[in-house]
């Protein structure tokens, strides 16, 4: 017999037994418990998760460079810069974290760079083209 149809049949002045009580009781700090685990689990990811958020930019023009390739500490991973100029990394710790940046056309630049949830500029230099003389004979 469950513990409503008992009640029901003992008269409206009637208790559950301590032991039901108890039961509950104990059922009720497992599921506290559980949920506090989980959002202790949840804040303690999204603080240990970090971005490096940048824009990649002619430092002449001040225009975005899309392609420009972005690797994070000497090659652990790399990404691209969009037609915007914009990248983005998640890294695990807050740093310092190293980057280098390079594009064809313009001066590598490593820097350190911050963990911070604004938008970081990072600005290459033109360099002019260094061709090889060519020469053309008439035969």
């Amino acid at each position: 017999m469950n513990t409503r149809r008992a009640l029901a049949t003992l008269g409206p002045h009637a208790r559950p037994s301590s032991r039901a009580v108890a039961d509950r009781t104990s059922l009720a700090r497992v599921v506290r418990c559980i949920f506090l685990a989980a959002a202790l689990f949840v804040v303690s990811s999204e603080s240990r998760a970090q971005t490096i958020r940048g824009i990649v930019v002619d430092d002449a023009t001040q225009a975005p460079i899309a392609d420009a390739e972005v690797i994070i500490n000497g090659g652990v991973a790399s990404t691209r810069s969009s037609a915007n100029g914009v990248f983005a990394f998640r890294v695990g710790t807050a740093g310092p974290h190293v980057l280098t940046i390079r594009r064809p056309g313009y001066r590598s630049l490593t820097t350190e760079a911050p963990v911070t949830t604004d938008l970081v500029e990072f600005a290459l230099e033109r360099v002019p083209a260094q061709l090889e003389e060519v020469v053309v004979r008439d035969s």
